[in-house]
């Protein structure tokens, strides 16, 4: 569900992490940039701007950046996952031309480095629910929401009032 503080919960993660990580790389997928193009900017970043032309070829460009991920304890978010996925009847699978994102996670989940990638989405890509499931390196929350009360005593402290129903429906 869109509005519930996933962005939110992740930059205030992300800052209470900042001095455990040597980069933290945030990059936001409302856009929906290609995978290529975000490789692109991962690794001129991590190269220190050192790296005259990325790789060509999606594995080419993988390799370098789990060497760099090797190499430095780094913090990359994907916000707004969901940018990419198809959702609907489709949930868990990505629009066209979006497909090599699975490849990135399957690779962050299988290989060795000392990197976290902290993804948030209204809706999960199947490659993680595989990867909770073999590796407990991989994890996944769920963030349910406010139950009324909570919800009421929020809004109060904000001074929104209004009646019952219309409360509720807020």
């Amino acid at each position: 569900m869109g509005g519930m503080g996933k962005t939110t919960l992740t930059a205030q993660l992300a800052r209470q992490n900042v001095g455990h990580f040597a980069f933290v790389l945030w990059h936001s997928l409302l856009n929906a940039p290609s995978l290529p193009e975000l490789l692109d900017g991962w690794l001129r970043t991590l190269s220190a701007q050192q790296l005259a032309q990325t790789p060509t070829g999606l594995d080419a460009q993988l390799n370098l950046l789990f060497a760099y991920l090797r190499q430095h304890r780094c913090l990359l978010v994907l916000d707004n996952m969901e940018s990419i996925m198809q959702g609907g009847e489709r949930a868990g699978y990505y629009r066209a031309g979006y497909e090599e994102y699975g490849q990135l996670l399957l690779r962050f989940g299988q290989s060795s480095h000392q990197s976290c990638l902290l993804l948030t989405s209204r809706e999960q890509p199947r490659e993680l629910a595989r990867l909770a499931a073999e590796t407990p390196l991989v994890r996944t929350l769920t963030l349910p929401g406010l139950d009324d009360a909570v919800g009421r005593q929020l809004l109060r402290a904000r001074g929104i009032q209004g009646s019952g129903a219309s409360i509720a429906a807020l």
